[in-house]
């Protein structure tokens, strides 16, 4: 996508004048609802500021129908017109890239020798969950023996791969690739600098674990989470797939073999218990 959907709001907003804008604000500060927009920090804040606002309140997609719907209210038809038809425009992208990521789908399977010991993986090696006891399992060099995590058994050095995971019912998890030679005994960071390219759920917050981590502010909660890597092109994308939406993209280079990778956290005395399953990829409508 060209644009994100904040900066097509900022413009949108940016194409009125400053009489126009005010009556903008008045319009937002009046439908706002406990306290949402104060009417000193709005009535000074920028375009910049006021989209972020908007985003913050009531996420990207209810941000751009709450600025629409003001538009029109204002009888700024034009303006509001012109914002619906970039995020058309922007949603068929969006779909196009989703359908084009599944059209490479390959068959993943958990690899028991990563598998850190209080993990339980199904034998068709297609779920994981966190178990309360820790099993005993030979400490060999794959294994990841303090982080809940588990690899894929095939990694990648070219191409392009997809594969979907079911999150439902989880309040935490961690999905995404890492290259062959990451840390496996003791803690680990996960950010690109140490091989590791990842999003995660945790307290109701997704996040994208770049160097600089990125609140993924999503629409929808997604219950099934799709995962490319383009090998050649150095990106590892992750979408919603209910949604068909896209929730972020790492650039990066590799410069060894990748590996997908999973961590159904903890437990966390049955709150978390649902298993991480990875599951067959429909083909394309």
């Amino acid at each position: 996508m060209s644009s994100t959907i904040k900066d097509r709001i900022i413009n949108s907003l940016g194409s009125l004048d400053s009489d126009r804008l005010k009556r903008f604000k008045e319009k937002l500060i009046d439908m706002g609802k406990d306290g949402q927009f104060p009417r000193v920090e709005v009535i000074n804040c920028d375009t910049i500021d006021l989209a972020t606002r908007l985003i913050n309140v009531f996420e990207e997609d209810g941000a751009v129908n709450k600025t629409i719907t003001i538009l029109r209210g204002l009888h700024e038809n034009k303006i509001a017109s012109d914002l619906e038809g970039k995020m058309e425009h922007g949603r068929l992208a969006v779909d196009l890239e989703f359908e084009r990521a599944r059209r490479n789908a390959v068959d993943v399977t958990l690899d028991p020798r990563t598998a850190h010991p209080h993990l339980i993986l199904s034998e068709d090696g297609k779920q994981v969950r966190h178990g309360d006891t820790r099993q005993d399992l030979p400490n060999n060099p794959e294994r990841f023996t303090s982080c809940v995590d588990v690899l894929g058994k095939d990694g990648f050095t070219s191409g392009r791969h997809y594969w979907e995971v079911k999150v439902k019912n989880k309040s935490a998890w961690t999905l995404g690739v890492v290259r062959e030679s990451i840390k496996r005994k003791g803690q680990i960071t996960l950010c690109p600098e140490a091989g590791i390219w990842t999003v995660w759920l945790r307290g109701g917050t997704y996040t994208a674990n770049s160097t600089v981590p990125v609140d993924l502010r999503l629409a929808q909660k997604p219950q099934k989470v799709g995962v490319c890597v383009d090998y050649e092109e150095g990106q590892v994308s992750f979408y919603n797939v209910e949604a068909r939406s896209h929730m972020f993209t790492f650039y990066d280079t590799f410069r060894e073999k990748i590996y997908p990778f999973f961590s159904p956290c903890t437990n966390d005395g049955g709150e978390n218990s649902a298993p991480l399953i990875i599951t067959p990829v429909s083909p394309p409508e």
